[in-house]
């Protein structure tokens, strides 16, 4: 197939590695400022079950019924470099009606410095953060319905650092703040129910 995205994922071979058909390609993108940087575009790419930030336990990921499913207290990654651009995909929570609540690193350097969203499952948080050294920080604030039908995520940036969050193809507010860890993957997570995530485009 060819390539139209940085990364891109249907989870319909129902696999996390050793995909079928993946492909790869080269871009190169052109920001704003004129400047631009060869990006790597993966279709399927390999995910990692990886230890989530706020726990020591480690949970389990699959891919199953071409989704990509998180149990509680899990974390899965595949290597992205992509800082400017569109993080897109449709998510699902197992269960509502309380406070934990899942979501995405799109920019991830480490443990202690990432921009990360959160949907929380009592509907009180739809938002955009960042940790910068430990410490987290609120870039945009806004709600969602809060129930277990699957929903479309969206949060765009530019090499500015103008950001946008949507849910449902609708705004829910923009904010520009100028932090950006260096890039080395982008994270699905879930903080004490599980989750269902797919359709993940990066361009």
């Amino acid at each position: 197939m060819a390539l139209n995205n940085y990364i891109e994922d249907d989870w319909d071979d129902n696999a996390l590695s050793g995909r079928t058909n993946p492909s790869k390609d080269v871009y190169y993108s052109i920001t704003e400022s004129g400047t631009g940087d060869l990006l790597k575009g993966v279709y399927r790419p390999r995910w990692r079950n990886v230890v989530p930030i706020f726990t020591s336990n480690s949970g389990n990921i699959s891919a199953v019924n071409s989704e990509l499913s998180l149990n509680t207290e899990s974390a899965a990654a595949t290597s992205s470099n992509v800082d400017v651009g569109s993080w897109k995909h449709d998510f699902r929570l197992s269960s509502s009606g309380n406070t934990t609540n899942i979501g995405a690193r799109q920019i991830h350097q480490d443990d202690n410095n990432h921009v990360y969203t959160i949907a929380r499952a009592d509907g009180t948080n739809y938002k955009l953060y960042k940790k910068v050294s430990g410490s987290n920080f609120k870039i945009i604030s806004a709600t969602w319905p809060n129930d277990t039908s699957w929903h479309t995520h969206e949060l765009t940036r530019s090499s500015y650092g103008e950001y946008e969050l949507f849910f449902e193809a609708t705004s829910k507010g923009t904010a520009t703040d100028t932090f950006l860890p260096d890039v080395n993957q982008f994270r699905f997570y879930t903080v004490n129910i599980g989750a269902d995530f797919d359709s993940l485009v990066i361009q």
